[in-house]
């Protein structure tokens, strides 16, 4: 038993309340990562928002981070009572910070390699002596992108120019307005992008699969309002608003997730702890 669930079950002795019977909050927060500008991710999940909060009698807040280090920062301390993260970031949360998967999304997380559609990219072994836009190293989809063009016997900054953007979105802008040659964007947030922007792109490649993005639900929840979460969730894409969400979002279906699902991503989220441990020496 971890040092966190001894101080909640000790909390819990202290007053003599049950886990089941603590009171369940009339706010909840709902931390999104941020793979794209913050209105888009507003705009994306909105429509669940407002279903979680008819089918859980409380208000939900939408909230988000400036950038990766910032979102893990404020998953590490737990500010967060919902959360959707990415697969590696869901198995750091889950590990240290103690969020329980609830459901993911049924398709997978891949890694595209886009040029604009007028460029004499056709392969991603072109990208080479060329300036390939990436988001933070610490995005699985960057990750996958760097071991794909390893792959290739491509090494960042030495067969290739690495130009790091803050979400998937300005990476695209970059290659369209050609302060890039090339971008590795993840394939989710490809898909969201809008249509104009997807046509003067093109993909000239693809990297491996990892599982999809995860939603989580803090340790001081109440474990039967988890469990309404959950189910809420899994029902969100039989409803007129979830089958919109889900036909936009392009993620698939949902599913429920247990810790197990989270094994696969293990070696991705322990490079990019290693990656934190760094940036904060």
């Amino acid at each position: 038993m971890n040092l966190t669930r001894r101080r909640l079950c000790a909390a819990l002795a202290l007053t003599g309340l049950p886990a089941a019977a603590r009171a369940e909050p009339a706010t909840l927060t709902l931390g999104l990562f941020p793979n794209l500008p913050a209105h888009k991710l507003i705009e994306l999940y909105r429509p669940l928002a407002d279903y979680l909060e008819q089918q859980l009698n409380c208000k939900v807040n939408l909230f988000s981070a400036k950038d990766f280090r910032a979102f893990y920062r404020a998953t590490r301390k737990n500010q967060f009572d919902i959360l959707v993260t990415a697969p590696h970031l869901a198995w750091l949360a889950m590990v240290e910070s103690d969020y329980r998967p609830l459901a993911t999304f049924t398709s997978p997380v891949t890694g595209v390699v886009i040029a604009r559609r007028d460029a004499d990219v056709r392969t991603a072994v072109d990208c080479r002596g060329r300036t390939v836009a990436m988001v933070d190293p610490l995005s699985i989809v960057s990750q996958l992108g760097l071991n794909y063009f390893k792959t290739l016997g491509l090494t960042p900054n030495v067969d290739y120019r690495l130009a790091i953007y803050n979400n998937h979105a300005n990476a695209a802008l970059a290659v369209m307005i050609e302060k890039a040659d090339c971008a590795v964007v993840g394939n989710l947030p490809f898909q969201q992008m809008a249509g104009e922007v997807q046509s003067q792109l093109r993909v000239v490649a693809e990297t491996a699969a990892v599982p999809s993005q995860f939603v989580m639900t803090n340790a001081r929840l109440p474990p039967a309002l988890c469990e309404r979460v959950r189910s809420a969730l899994l029902a969100f894409s039989r409803t007129p608003s979830g089958s919109v969400f889900i036909k936009t979002f392009h993620v698939g279906t949902i599913v429920a997730a247990e810790p197990s699902a989270l094994e696969p991503i293990e070696l991705y989220a322990l490079i990019t702890k290693a990656m934190l441990n760094r940036t904060n020496e």
